[in-house]
């Protein structure tokens, strides 16, 4: 699993929030991590589930509410099936 957009150290603002991500072929549904810190200590965390007819998996906020707050944050996500991406 590898992360594809955004690129690590890129800048977004809220409305530009979009991830895309190579598929764990084997997974049913993610969580993602957003974190203050690399070591992702008390990380905002946001579940989604793999949308199998596509050939990469995303994320795109629906609501207000999944947003981020402003600020620099640190990104991973992990499968239900124990793979995760890099840090960015």
């Amino acid at each position: 699993m590898r992360i594809i957009t955004p690129l690590d150290k890129q800048h977004l603002t809220d409305i530009a929030l979009h991830l895309v991500w190579e598929p764990d072929e084997e997974a049913d549904g993610y969580r993602i991590e957003f974190a203050k810190s690399e070591s992702f200590e008390d990380p905002l965390t946001i579940e989604t589930m793999r949308n199998k007819s596509c050939e990469v998996d995303y994320y795109l906020p629906q609501t207000d509410e999944e947003l981020m707050p402003a600020g620099d944050w640190y990104v991973r996500i992990l499968s239900d099936r124990g793979k995760k991406t890099q840090t960015i």
